[in-house]
C-alpha cells in the first residue's frame, strides 16, 4: 500500500512538473504581449 502511493505521488510530481511547465510558458506569452490577466 506505501509503495503504491508513493508511486502515486511520483506520478502526481510529474504531472505537476508539466503543468508548471505549461503555466510558465503561457505567463512568458502574457507578458510579450503586455497583458495581465
Amino acid at each position: 500500500m506505501i509503495a503504491d502511493l508513493k508511486e502515486t505521488s511520483k506520478a502526481l510530481e510529474e504531472n505537476k512538473l508539466k503543468i508548471d511547465c505549461v503555466i510558465q510558458a503561457l505567463e512568458a506569452e502574457v507578458a510579450e504581449e503586455g497583458g495581465v490577466e
